[in-house]
């Protein structure tokens, strides 16, 4: 869903009508996010809830961090401003693409 509001900011960059409902679902798909991965996250913990609850929230902040930076990479580098949907619905799509082949291992670990 986020992939998809942003691939709609993409699309809809320069109608104003259109941006607004996107950026709406944009705020919705992201905070829906973290409920379910902070719950993952916690299951997965093994008794160090604390230190995961940590780690998730700091690589999620971190995420948000790399995203404005690279979205204003692009800005300055004169990209028009449309591109930075499409940016980042493919950065999203990219990352799910990892994730699902992470977890088809069935959460194995080396060693």
């Amino acid at each position: 869903m986020l992939a998809g509001a942003l691939a709609l900011i993409g699309a809809a960059a320069h109608g104003k009508a259109a941006v607004a409902p996107a950026i709406l679902l944009i705020g919705f798909a992201s905070g829906a996010l973290v409920p379910p991965l902070q719950s993952w996250v916690l299951g997965a913990a093994d008794g160090g809830s604390a230190l995961a609850v940590a780690a998730n929230t700091s690589a999620y902040n971190l995420g948000n961090a790399a995203g404005s930076w690279g979205g204003s990479r692009l800005l300055d580098s004169g990209t028009d401003v449309a591109a930075l949907g499409w940016a980042g619905a493919l950065v999203i799509t990219v990352v799910l693409a990892g994730a699902a082949v992470a977890l088809r291992g069935g959460g194995r670990r080396g060693g």
